[in-house]
């Protein structure tokens, strides 16, 4: 293979390695009042509309208990709001409350201030080169969301599934959720022994269960044993 052709794999990677690079410091960067999985299904109801706890626990990759209890949390936080799905008063959707969608939009709007000043910090030429790839990125943006789109099904497809496993139906699932009931099963196991341990430590139910996967269970047991109250070293963790 001629250095020519192996040239172009060689830059995709380093650009997709910078792009990585630049998202997870992003992401270090926001504000953290609510966990990364809170933030995370704050943006898949903005971006979808209301949509069930069953649904937003598969997209999301948490139990259902650990979504209810995160529901819960954001609910009295007062960035979402439990509704009647209007085709059926029996379900209940979660849906973004006017303050949920302000918080989104203040920490975008605090994320892209941030890149800007980076920006700001760059030569003119690469400056003008970055705003030239401005479609591209954009492009980028609308792939991963068609993808997360196919891998998550259409809304209630999800539930409809986790139903007929938890009603334990003699009817075979399918292929898919057997595969993402494989692939969490391990998951599953690890989040529930981390639940544990922050219960040990004084974290009330509800939280170490909605926050146990985003927080290093390790750093709030230095703290409480350095006289911390387990709530405030909870909050300092996040």
């Amino acid at each position: 293979m001629s250095p020519e052709s192996s040239e172009g794999p060689c830059e995709r990677i380093a650009v997709a390695e910078a792009l990585y690079r630049l998202m997870t410091t992003a992401v270090r960067q926001q504000p953290r009042e609510i966990s990364l999985t809170s933030a995370s299904t704050l943006a898949t109801v903005e971006r979808t509309g209301s949509r069930r706890i069953t649904d937003l626990a598969v997209i999301e990759g948490v139990t259902q208990p650990s979504m209810t209890a995160l529901v819960t949390i954001l609910e009295r936080s007062g960035l979402v709001e439990r509704q009647p799905d209007p085709r059926d008063q029996r379900v209940v959707l979660v849906a973004l409350t006017a303050a949920g969608a302000d918080y989104l939009r203040s920490c975008r709007r605090a994320g892209a201030e941030a890149f800007a000043r980076l920006i700001d910090k760059l030569p003119p030429d690469q400056a003008a080169t970055l705003l030239a790839a401005a479609p591209a990125l954009q492009h980028l943006h609308e792939l991963q969301d068609e993808q997360r789109a196919v891998a998550h099904h259409a809304p209630g497809q999800a539930e409809d599934q986790t139903r007929t496993l938890a009603g334990g139906l003699t009817m075979e699932p399918t292929p898919a959720v057997t595969r993402h009931e494989a692939i969490h099963h391990d998951e599953y196991r690890v989040h529930e022994w981390r639940v544990t341990q922050l219960k040990r430590l004084g974290i009330p139910g509800p939280l170490a269960e909605a926050d146990a996967d985003n927080v290093d269970w390790h750093q709030i047991a230095r703290l409480v044993q350095r006289g911390c109250p387990p709530r405030l070293a909870l909050r300092i963790i996040r």
